[in-house]
């Protein structure tokens, strides 16, 4: 009579093992990623939120000021309206796609003025106005002269104003040649302000790839963490059943 040591792991218990393993490593990888895509989800939106800027909608703006100007307001009137204007917080991305539909907050009254006119002649089909043409001719004019550089930015008026002041009488002589330097002034500060919202969008883009750079390395390491631990798990998986067949093959002396 023999007698022959027996185990409980069989292949049917090594396959559970392994099974067992593979299926903790991808819960692992699925959480892994749902986090990160969850951090990274709310960082976009954070990054993309805080980069804002006051709106005006130019519809109901215009539609006021050609009100006051059909009902014979003169240009104090127009700059209350223009002065009082409802601003909207929005993210800088919403402006660049609805460029149409707004105004920067800085926009001036005089290039509204002047889209005014431009909305009146190009109309179709075209209606005539004269009343409404003129008084809008009128107060053009009166803008100008009064406000010739509110196009530009506030400390830069506050300095071609003190300009004009201190010339005093001898101002219309130079008045064409400071004119062209507001203008040219006027220019730059939009390709300025152009470049600087290109550069706004690659920082936050830079930022956003970094994040995603930090995520997937970070991924990376936790991945082959877990495929680590899943190879020791089953390389003891391997040497359980290699013990096992060595065990099976001795056998007890027999005793009579």
């Amino acid at each position: 009579m023999s007698l022959t040591i027996t185990t409980n792991d069989s292949s049917g218990n090594r396959k559970d093992i392994t099974e067992s393993v593979k299926r903790r490593f991808y819960i692992y990888l699925y959480l892994s990623l749902s986090l990160y895509s969850v951090l990274l989800l709310l960082f976009s939106i954070f990054a993309l939120g805080s980069n804002q800027e006051n709106l005006i909608r130019k519809q109901p703006l215009k539609e006021s000021i050609h009100s006051v100007i059909n009902n014979g307001g003169d240009l104090e009137i127009v700059k209350h309206i223009y002065n009082t204007r409802q601003k909207e917080t929005r993210s800088i991305f919403v402006f660049k796609r609805d460029n149409g539909e707004y105004y920067s907050s800085d926009y001036p009254l005089s290039s509204i003025l002047n889209d005014l006119l431009s909305d009146y002649l190009s109309s179709n089909p075209f209606v005539a106005d004269t009343l409404y043409y003129n008084q809008l001719l009128s107060l053009i004019e009166e803008n100008n002269f009064h406000f010739p550089f509110d196009n530009l930015e506030e400390i830069q008026r506050y300095y071609f104003d003190n300009v004009r002041l201190k010339t005093d009488e001898y101002y219309e002589t130079i008045q064409p040649d400071i004119t062209r330097i507001a203008d040219e002034l006027h220019n730059k500060n939009l390709l300025v302000e152009k470049y600087l919202s290109k550069s706004n969008t690659s920082f936050i883009i830079s930022v956003i790839a970094l994040v995603l750079t930090l995520g997937f390395s970070l991924f990376q390491i936790i991945q082959n963490r877990i495929t680590y631990k899943m190879q020791l798990s089953l390389l003891k998986v391997s040497e359980n059943k290699i013990e096992v067949g060595t065990l099976k093959e001795k056998k007890v002396p027999e005793t009579r």
